[in-house]
């Protein structure tokens, strides 16, 4: 995902004309006549005025800044911090103490409050996304209407970890298996969940799994 603008238009530099003259395009793919404006900032500013999602600006930042980390700007570094799931603890810590002169002491007890937060809002974005009529939609798309009922309890299993913690599992860099475990019947699952199922008629079990990978992991849905 990239924020993009028209070549030709002038630079803006406040919020509402952010808005109105950027945009998010999904696929990175960037046309002629257009400008990569993708930075933390901007994601950042698209997220608090609710056109992207928390995971999805957070998605995006790891892909197109951390790799860059060291050639960031300081308020690139203050915005890409907020997101810090996969950024390298000791860089933030390390940031704070040399650029910002906080003492060791402070610079770790604030990077515990900005990753505290991040698994906050992950997890509000990560609940509302099952908390939608998506994650029925495809259950009903999928499953005769018995396994449904029996999918929407194993899910219940897993729901208070998305909502406290953001827990999706062992394969998404959690330390615990989650409902993505029992999805993709991987880790504890393996051989289990999702694909003892029987799944409708033309559909196959991978294409369940990629929706609902679509939905949980990457909040691709149509309304």
């Amino acid at each position: 995902m990239k924020i993009i603008k028209n070549t030709d238009e002038l630079i803006h530099t406040n919020q509402k004309d952010m808005l109105m003259y950027y945009r998010v395009v999904e696929d990175d793919y960037v046309l002629s006549g257009e400008t990569d404006v993708t930075s933390a900032y901007n994601l950042h500013i698209f997220q608090i005025n609710g056109k992207i999602d928390y995971v999805k600006t957070r998605d995006s930042i790891d892909t197109h800044l951390l790799p860059n980390w060291n050639e960031l700007t300081p308020t690139e570094i203050d915005y890409s911090s907020i997101y810090c799931k996969n950024v390298n603890p000791y860089d933030i810590i390390g940031y704070l103490m040399m650029v910002k002169g906080m003492d060791q002491l402070s610079a770790t007890d604030y990077y515990y409050e900005l990753r505290s937060k991040d698994i906050r809002n992950a997890a509000i974005c990560y609940t509302n996304r099952l908390s939608e009529h998506h994650l029925t939609k495809i259950a009903i798309k999928f499953l005769s209407a018995n396994e449904i009922f029996t999918f929407q309890d194993a899910l219940q299993n897993f729901i208070p970890y998305v909502q406290n913690v953001g827990l999706l599992g062992i394969e998404y860099g959690d330390g615990m298996d989650g409902i993505m475990d029992y999805i993709e019947s991987t880790n504890t699952y393996a051989e289990a969940g999702l694909m003892n199922y029987t799944i409708n008629e033309p559909y196959t079990l991978q294409d369940m799994v990629d929706e609902l990978k679509g939905l949980i992991v990457y909040g691709n849905y149509n309304d």
